[in-house]
């Protein structure tokens, strides 16, 4: 909630874009406009759900810039620099695991020299 009592889904919504508030304290919360931006995945599954990084993806309302932008352009527009972002998280992975990061422990695994085996 800002300080004029507009109300946002949460503290990472830009509160200059219109097409995330839910509503405000005097007028009450406008239902419909809350279900499409917490059932967010609804607006774009038909795009996303043969995406091979859908079950990685984190793409909510804060994504979206633009005052009048559609929610639906706002999201799709997006969409090659998510996959970027979720494919270099995977090689970062890679990478230590190959180097002999223990993830389970937070460390490098004893037994390796200069971080490889």
């Amino acid at each position: 909630m800002t300080v004029e009592g507009d109300l946002y889904p949460c503290e990472k919504v830009c509160e200059n874009v219109e097409l995330a508030r839910m509503g405000n304290i005097n007028s009450g919360i406008d239902i419909q406009k809350a279900s499409q931006i917490l059932n967010i995945e609804d607006i774009t599954s038909g795009q996303c759900k043969d995406c091979w990084a859908y079950r990685y993806c984190d793409f909510c309302i804060r994504y979206a810039e633009k005052e009048k932008e559609e929610l639906k352009t706002c999201l799709l527009r997006n969409c090659a620099d998510m996959r970027k972002k979720i494919e270099h998280v995977f090689k970062d992975y890679c990478v230590l695991r190959e180097l002999g990061y223990d993830f389970e422990t937070d460390s490098l695994r004893k037994g390796t020299e200069n971080g490889r085996k």
